[in-house]
């Protein structure tokens, strides 16, 4: 089961970073969904204890763009970011790292005919 407060966390900057874009609703909708969310537990020797961490991936589109990683792989990624703050004037730079995924998610859903 997926971290409540963790996905809420998730969905309001996804829903900040929809204010400042033109995704219609139902684009908005298919971009939050995700498609399969995977979990792994896995240990880890610390100070001579082992300590369980659970970590959690969520697969939300298949897009023919980089998915791991999305926007890092992206040389002048913080750029746009950044300019993304400036240009919709949005007060962070998370919020306007949403903006910016969000958008190029839904220019490649567009770009398939979804």
């Amino acid at each position: 089961m997926v971290n409540q407060d963790f996905l809420n966390s998730t969905n309001k900057l996804f829903d900040q970073a929809l204010s400042y874009t033109e995704i219609s609703p139902d684009l908005a909708t298919r971009i939050r969904v995700s498609n399969s969310t995977y979990t792994i537990n896995f240990g880890v020797k610390l100070r001579k204890e082992i300590h369980t961490f659970t970590g959690w991936r969520s697969v939300h589109s298949e897009h023919f763009e980089p998915a791991k990683g999305g926007i890092r792989y992206d040389i002048n990624a913080y750029q746009k970011v950044r300019q993304s703050t400036i240009e919709n004037d949005i007060p962070n730079l998370r919020t306007a790292a949403y903006k910016v995924a969000s958008d190029r998610i839904a220019t490649s859903y567009d770009s398939i005919g979804l």
